[in-house]
């Protein structure tokens, strides 16, 4: 078991990508992404990995296989492995989101 308290994820946060939490099936990560910023180029880094987004903060747009959805607070998004994938922050503050990884995605990130 692993219990992450609030004030500690929220103290990892303010890089642009942190994995916080990594078991043998599953992977836990925060992103912060700064207005108009996005997660990387339109493609898939994770492509054995389904993710689970939850937007924790601020408002956004993600582009998933050619689909266009608007993301704010409380959204969960799921991508499914291999998809291709961005996500902007259009918000006027930072968009942040947790993202559990099924199975791990980024293995050298423990």
């Amino acid at each position: 078991m692993e219990l992450h308290k609030h004030s500690e994820i929220t103290s990892k946060d303010d890089e642009f990508f942190k994995v916080f939490a990594t078991t043998e099936k599953c992977q836990i990560a925060l992103m912060r992404l700064l207005p108009d910023q996005k997660s990387g180029e339109y493609g898939s880094d994770h492509p054995q990995a389904d993710q689970v987004m939850i937007v924790m903060e601020g408002r956004g747009r993600a582009k998933v296989e050619d689909r266009n959805v608007e993301l704010e607070e409380g959204d969960v998004l799921v991508i499914r492995a291999g998809e291709k994938h961005q996500v902007v922050a259009d918000g006027a503050t930072s968009l942040r989101t947790m993202n559990v990884y099924a199975p791990v995605a980024y293995p050298d990130e423990r």
